[in-house]
């Protein structure tokens, strides 16, 4: 059998695998495939160091094994140009970048690494003090066919779609159609098991455009199956970079009703019902009702894919940009309270059918920046008050405050709050009525281990008793959530890598597989090690999740947004091109991760679950536009539940 014939044999067994599957054992390859993919983005890191030193071409570098650095990495090499300063704000919005080549990591030591230099633009010399990094946005790769090592695999074809699907959704992949490497290989009368021999490896990835290579296998680990997905790099494919192993587990299959297929059937005359042979009779209690007029979980995760758009219908529309946005049903009296923070306005509404009304208005126009507003209820009364993270670089850093609403007003009640402030529902209410503040640092912004509870007395806001949380823990794109029943209010966060953490205290009890998150909103700190040496620091400021329980089971679960990053010709002006939100649940595996709404045109800058009259998921939706993105617009989603 020749090679063009395997070939396009394995090209048609893709399309009849649907027909193939019927016969074979039910795996849950989605499981599998989004774990093994979250740990390759979770083992290649957003890093950036710089050349220390050049000869010939090998270079040195500042990164090493400290910084997850691995052999077969391959780094772009860039030099810094000069600053991008906003004329009407001052503020530094990046530098230029000159594209010098890139380099592929060949020995990594504790301190230190050497790669050589494979590929080089234009005319300039690398040189010491250039910039090297693993990019921030999606790692180009192909998927080559799956290997089997076992007897009793699964769909093969049906894995590889999972795996190329998992990897995409990472943010942090982007996979090659696989007709792209299929019509490869035929023209080169090549089979899929030549494409790892390290000639055929370089030429394909030249060809495909592609920096690295990925090889998932079926293999036996004693009596459990395996999904051992393997990463190349094309400079040395007999190594991998790294690899990822998942369990592939069988589930429990549909029943189906048989049909004999040596007897025909006569044409139906008349159009009746199927009938079924009923169980024994099992006293089965009934499913939880929805809490809060919420929908089911099993509906809100059975929407077709391709529906979900028409289910989030666009509420409001502003010409401008999202920083901070909350929700909630404040006063009680049925109506949802929304707040958004804009530029310099902090502005409340409420949610009547399908639009928004408003309600009152704040304006701070002096230097600085506001970073969040959250609603929060303090003390006994009714009153929505909003607290406000408003960061002054130039000044003492953080100088947040507190909103109440009086009238029709939204007056300032404490000003020169010198904290990081986070509001957090703590009783499941669905309303924050307890404020926590983190110390500000000068240095990594968010101090590490001091975080404190305020208490409002007196009408002003004090500092309290001290927070036992992770080191970890920054008081941004965090909440409280009940994961067990019965049981306490577990700690959900996004950390600074844009993965999603589960703590019960300070014991870890979970990280996503895929990177969440993603914003506009940071602060830049300036870090003076030295007269000459400054360097500038960004801490983003991550959208608050949303908490509910969705089928009324007693256990919580969380809406985060998971915007997809990709790499801008000035950084911070489009590194978001677009996001979606995702559903945390507890599940008898564990906890997983799965997609609620459509990919929007726009990062998901907000999200929220709405009670009383009008339940639904609210999802801001914020854009740039313009060739220096100079354009901004905020469009409210609901999808009614």
């Amino acid at each position: 059998m020749t090679r063009r014939v395997q070939c396009l044999l394995w090209t048609v067994g893709l399309l009849l695998w649907p027909c193939l599957v019927l016969a074979q054992v039910s795996y849950d390859l989605d499981a599998a495939a989004s774990d093994v993919a979250g740990q390759l983005a979770q083992r290649f890191p957003h890093l950036q160091g710089e050349v220390v030193e050049v000869r010939g071409k090998q270079l040195y570098l500042s990164l090493s094994a400290r910084d997850q650095l691995l052999e077969g990495m391959r780094l772009n090499v860039f030099r810094e140009g000069e600053e991008l300063t906003s004329p009407s704000t001052g503020e530094v919005l990046g530098r230029l970048e000159e594209e010098l080549g890139a380099v592929t990591v060949r020995q990594v030591a504790e301190t230190y690494a050497v790669a050589t230099l494979t590929d080089a633009v234009g005319d300039e010399a690398v040189q010491a003090g250039d910039k090297v990094r693993i990019t921030a946005g999606r790692l180009s790769l192909v998927l080559l066919p799956v290997i089997d090592q076992t007897t009793s695999a699964p769909p093969l074809a049906a894995l590889a779609d999972a795996v190329q699907r998992g990897l995409n959704a990472t943010g942090r992949f982007n996979v090659v159609p696989r007709a792209r490497l299929t019509v490869w290989l035929l023209e080169r009368n090549l089979s899929p098991g030549d494409v790892l021999s390290p000639d055929i490896t370089s030429e394909m990835a030249g060809a495909l455009d592609v920096a690295y290579v990925a090889q998932p296998v079926i293999r036996a680990a004693g009596d459990t199956t395996v999904v051992d997905l393997r990463l190349f790099a094309p400079a040395q494919p007999q190594t991998p970079v790294t690899t990822a192993l998942a369990i592939l587990s069988a589930v429990a299959p549909m029943p189906q009703q048989a049909v004999s297929s040596s007897v025909s059937q006569p044409p139906a005359t008349v159009s009746t019902p199927p009938t079924r042979t009923e169980p024994p009779s099992v006293a089965v209690p009934p499913p939880p009702a929805p809490a809060d007029g919420l929908t089911t979980l099993q509906s809100l995760l059975s929407a077709d894919p391709l529906t979900l758009e028409k289910r989030y219908v666009p509420l409001a529309q502003f010409p401008t940009e999202l920083r901070g946005f909350d929700a909630a049903d404040i006063d009680g009296d049925g109506q949802t309270e929304v707040v958004m923070l804009s530029g310099t306005e902090v502005s409340l509404y409420h949610v009547q059918e399908s639009h928004l009304v408003p309600v009152a208005s704040y304006s701070d126009r002096r230097p600085g920046a506001l970073l969040s507003a959250q609603l929060v209820r303090l003390g006994d009364g009714q009153t929505p008050g909003v607290v406000v993270n408003r960061y002054s670089p130039n000044r003492t850093g953080m100088d947040s405050f507190f909103l109440v609403l009086q009238g029709r007003q939204l007056v300032r009640q404490q000003k020169a709050l010198s904290d990081i402030l986070l509001a957090v529902d703590t009783d499941g209410d669905g309303v924050n009525e307890s404020l926590w503040g983190q110390r500000f640092d000068g240095e990594d912004f968010f101090r590490r281990g001091q975080v404190r509870q305020y208490e409002l007395r007196n009408g002003r806001l004090k500092r309290q008793r001290k927070l036992s949380l992770p080191g970890g823990f920054r008081a941004t794109g965090a909440a409280l959530a009940q994961l067990d029943v019965p049981g306490a209010r577990q700690l959900v966060f996004v950390d600074e890598r844009h993965n999603l953490q589960v703590y019960d205290g300070k014991t870890k009890r979970w990280t996503s597989p895929v990177n969440v998150g993603g914003s506009y909103v940071f602060a830049a700190l300036k870090i003076q090690y030295s007269p000459r040496a400054v360097d500038l620091a960004q801490f983003d400021f991550e959208a608050i999740p949303a908490v509910a329980d969705f089928d009324g089971d007693g256990v919580d679960e969380v809406l985060v947004p998971q915007n997809q990053a990709r790499l801008g010709v000035v950084p911070n002006l489009n590194l978001y091109s677009g996001g979606r939100v995702v559903l945390m649940r507890q599940t008898p595996q564990g906890f997983t991760l799965s997609p609620v709404s459509p990919g929007f045109d726009g990062l998901v800058s907000g999200v929220a679950v709405l009670k009383g009259r009008t339940p639904g998921i609210l999802v801001a939706v914020s854009k740039r536009e313009g060739v220096v993105k100079q354009r901004k617009q905020t469009i409210l989603y609901l999808s009614r539940l």
